[in-house]
Formats: C-alpha cells, sequence, structure tokens
C-alpha cells in the first residue's frame, strides 16, 4: 500500500522483505515499526 501526496511531493510505501527457507517463509521486516503511534514513539527517542 501507498499514500501519495503530490501537492506536498510525498510518497510512502509500505513493503515486507520476505526470505524463503525449505522450513517457510522469513519476514525481514516484522521488528519493523508501521503504526503511527510506534513511528512517533520511535522519532521522539530520535529527538
Amino acid at each position: 500500500p501507498g499514500i501519495y501526496i503530490p501537492d506536498e511531493g510525498l510518497a510512502v510505501r509500505l513493503e515486507n522483505d520476505v526470505l524463503v527457507t525449505a522450513q517457510g517463509p522469513v519476514d525481514l521486516c516484522s521488528h519493523v515499526p508501521i503504526e503511527p503511534d510506534e513511528i512517533e514513539s520511535l522519532l521522539a527517542r530520535k529527538a
């Protein structure tokens, strides 16, 4: 999925990378925050 705001020159896409193994798929992005409150919390810690 993506969000595109042309007037602001902003585009955001959320995609996962998945490693396919003999034991099954492994989501390599499972630790990446994607919910707004998770992202805001991460940004607040970096400030």
